[in-house]
């Protein structure tokens, strides 16, 4: 049945957009915490200033 079918597309669709939706967050974080380590490792407080 086509109500059948739309329910289905339905979940399918909001599974996608959540997995994207955390993929990008994933992304966020890991690209802030790539930078934070940067930091750290630039960071050499026994180096002339």
């Amino acid at each position: 049945s086509s109500d059948l079918r739309q329910a289905f597309a339905d979940v399918v669709f909001a599974g996608l957009v959540k997995g994207m939706s955390e993929g990008l967050k994933y992304g966020i974080e890991h690209g802030r915490a790539g930078r934070d380590l940067v930091a750290i490792e630039a960071y050499d407080p026994e180096a002339d200033s």
